[in-house]
């Protein structure tokens, strides 16, 4: 029996409804043998971002696949082993999106990219953090330089088509991992209470991360939390905090979903009546009913976004 059961639900925002154009956040939800991963992206509303839709849907992918992999490499200490490893597991996943995001590229724009050109840019991804294993003198660091900000910038160019933010998540029995980029929630229901794994960004706030920005950028931004089920506490960058009830329930969402509502409390309403109805299996928590009243908050909504949730309830206790 798996640790988890998630529902997940996405929907077009209204505005873009009637201007004929598609939901640009995306959700994936992968079960392995060793827990479940999932993710949400928010693809960039910036007209000039034009394959934010299916950014969002490689960034979602591009995190799970990279999670699947320290999941099943996991040794050790666990909180040690993913505290550990987050500068890595954010430019694995940043590495990973730019080479899905090359490929589609390519396959989109044949005219406008060459072969040598792909082969170029993948090769300066695969060794964009690597050192140089010999002395260079100055005139070779200067073409050296030259010539991967040149490709530096040709493939920035491409990845700003594809503009998105990502949030993604390990669950397992005993453990939860949490990891995001630029705006959205990731949300623990304790005791009938939200409470934040990440820190809280600003409501009706623009994307102020995204994978499309360079590697530096995107490493340096990631946050990151570990949340001990067994101990019941959790740790993020900022905060440590320990609470001696059960985490039953886990929230990942765009921000379009709390900014669809006129105060906090009554998101955090919504949250917990949500996860109750998932809970105890209500009609409500039906993915056609979910639609139905995410249509509703985004034609009711100031922005009129995209709005896209997993919640994951626990089914097993350890």
């Amino acid at each position: 029996m798996r640790a988890y059961k998630t529902i997940s639900c996405s929907v077009t925002g209204h505005r873009k409804k009637l201007e004929n154009l598609p939901c640009e956040d995306a959700t994936k939800v992968l079960h392995t043998l060793k827990g479940t991963l999932i993710a949400v992206a928010d693809g960039h509303g910036d007209k000039r971002c034009l394959f934010a839709s299916t950014g969002a849907k490689l960034a979602t992918k591009a995190a799970c696949e990279i999670l699947k992999l320290y999941l099943k490499a996991v040794a050790g200490d666990v909180a040690v082993y993913w505290n550990g490893l987050r500068r890595e597991i954010a430019m694995d996943i940043a590495k990973t999106f730019a080479y899905y995001v090359l490929s589609d590229y390519k396959s989109r724009c044949k005219e406008r990219i060459t072969e040598q050109e792909v082969l170029e840019l993948q090769q300066h991804i695969r060794e964009y953090f690597k050192q140089s294993d010999k002395a260079l003198t100055p005139s070779e660091l200067r073409e050296k330089f030259i010539n991967k900000k040149s490709l530096n910038d040709k493939l920035s160019k491409i990845l700003f088509l594809y503009g998105t933010t990502v949030r993604a998540s390990v669950l397992t029995d005993t453990y939860i991992f949490n990891c995001a980029l630029g705006d959205g929630d990731t949300i623990a229901v304790i005791n009938d209470c939200v409470e934040w794994l990440l820190p809280q960004t600003e409501a009706y706030g623009c994307e102020t991360d995204s994978l499309c920005e360079p590697f530096e950028t995107v490493i340096d931004s990631f946050m990151f939390s570990f949340v001990d089920c067994k101990s019941f506490a959790y740790q993020s960058d900022d905060v440590v905090s320990d609470t001696s009830v059960f985490v039953p329930a886990l929230l990942l969402s765009t921000d379009g979903f709390r900014n669809s509502f006129f105060s906090p409390s009554l998101f955090e309403k919504k949250v917990l009546d949500i996860t109750e109805a998932v809970q105890m299996n209500k009609k409500e928590s039906r993915v056609s009913n979910l639609k139905l009243l995410y249509e509703k908050l985004t034609m009711e909504s100031v922005f009129q976004d995209d709005i896209s949730t997993i919640f994951a309830i626990r089914t097993k206790k350890i």
